[in-house]
């Protein structure tokens, strides 16, 4: 699991309902607008200051259709709808691995911490100076971390 939670905090409930309000409110920020502003809780303060990354970035999201409609909606919804799962989780009996990243500002490491606190026997591996796109910022590390992960079980 990467940047997980068990459980909203007080700054990703008002988070989520934020994101259902405004779909719900029909209001459509302009397209840059929303590509630029999605950045900021995307990646890392180095990813953003990265002038090839960012291009890509924002070249890639330009040409891609726009996502709107219910399905947008919905993923809000059930965003928001989102509450404690943390008794569920623990239930968890298989090998299991949570990455989290330093500085996803939209799951922070102690609520993935969280995650893997409650799940026995599950391994934790934060992954240093990478944002919510960590995945994409420190590549090697996360592909290092799973490759080492599935070779211990």
């Amino acid at each position: 699991m990467m940047s997980t939670m068990g459980r909203q905090d007080v700054f990703r409930t008002a988070l989520t309902r934020s994101w259902v309000e405004q779909d719900e409110s029909g209001v459509v920020l302009p397209r840059l607008c929303d590509v630029v502003g999605a950045a900021f809780a995307l990646f890392s303060p180095q990813t953003l200051s990265d002038d090839d990354a960012m291009s890509l970035y924002i070249e890639g999201v330009l040409a891609s259709p726009e996502w709107t409609g219910p399905g947008r909606l919905g993923q809000h919804q059930a965003d928001r709808d989102y509450r404690d799962r943390l008794e569920a989780l623990a239930g968890i009996r298989v090998p299991a691995l949570v990455i989290g990243f330093e500085l996803d500002k939209g799951i922070p490491t102690n609520l993935c911490r969280e995650v893997a606190d409650v799940i026995p026997g599950c391994r934790y591996v934060e992954i240093p100076g990478a944002g919510h796109a960590g995945p994409f910022e420190k590549g090697e590390e996360v592909n290092a971390a799973l490759l080492e992960f599935f070779a211990s079980v």
